[in-house]
């Protein structure tokens, strides 16, 4: 029997040295392009969960050195640098900075973030916890308003959000939760709203993920929702603070009402 020539194994598509269609080609491109995605996704992923152990044990590490601060002091710390530069545990301030927020990055050398702003998101959203009128409230908790201040300042990149800094009677609101009262919050595994919106930065700006380290050193995950879009009504004037703070930020149900 006589073999096909080349010319015929061409046409029959039994030759040897016949080569891939366009078809073939882009269907090759689409699978590898696929296989990228996924490979990608899955070391997104891997990084965002390294992050957040990351996150855990700086928070447990605040809870500790929170607890440690009070036995020495008998008082509360008042800032969360203050803490810091107290504490062992805290590591000269590496554990107030959460691995996702942009501030644990260098900043930038070529004119763009100075290297000494605070630039960490607990800079930024930290003090929109409270309504205006207590930031400028003088009411010092056994200091001179000039020593409270310097005291209550962050000096420190930080990303956790706290409530060391909270006028007494919310402070002692939030202490009636026991010791079940968060004292640090991450929201940086959320998602973000409305960052910065209007050049002021919020804790409202945040909502899914958000993780609570209490009183207890326990790390709680809980989730915070903003349904409406719309940050609450804060009082421009003093009052009763039953509503003024976030409380379900650090705790899972309301304190009791305040005792003014």
């Amino acid at each position: 029997m006589n073999k096909p020539s080349r010319q015929q194994a061409g046409r029959t598509g039994t030759g040897r040295d016949r080569g891939f269609t366009l078809v073939e080609l882009l269907t090759v491109a689409a699978l590898l392009g696929v296989a990228a995605t996924l490979a990608a996704s899955g070391v997104a992923r891997a990084s965002a969960r390294v992050k957040e152990l990351q996150c855990l044990d700086n928070l447990r590490q605040i809870a500790l050195a929170n607890e440690l601060y009070q036995k020495e002091t008998s008082r509360r710390p008042r800032s969360l640098s203050h803490l810091a530069e107290r504490s062992n545990p805290l590591g000269r301030g590496s554990r107030i900075l959460c691995p996702s927020d942009p501030a644990s990055r260098p900043a930038p050398a070529d004119g763009g973030a100075s290297t000494n702003q605070l630039r960490g998101w607990g800079n930024r959203a930290n003090a929109s916890q409270q309504p205006d009128w207590v930031l400028h409230q003088r009411d010092p908790e056994g200091l001179s308003f000039e020593q409270e201040l310097r005291e209550t300042a962050e000096t420190r990149d930080f990303s956790y959000l706290h409530p060391f800094g909270w006028r007494r009677v919310a402070w002692e609101r939030l202490n009636s939760g026991g010791r079940q009262a968060g004292l640090a919050v991450c929201q940086l595994h959320g998602i973000a709203l409305r960052q910065q919106s209007q050049g002021r930065a919020s804790h409202l700006d945040f909502e899914g993920k958000t993780l609570r380290v209490q009183q207890d050193g326990a790390v709680v995950n809980r989730r915070v929702l903003r349904p409406d879009g719309s940050p609450p009504q804060v009082s421009s004037s003093p009052g009763p603070v039953a509503e003024d703070y976030p409380w379900d930020l650090y705790l899972d149900l309301p304190p009791a009402p305040a005792r003014l």
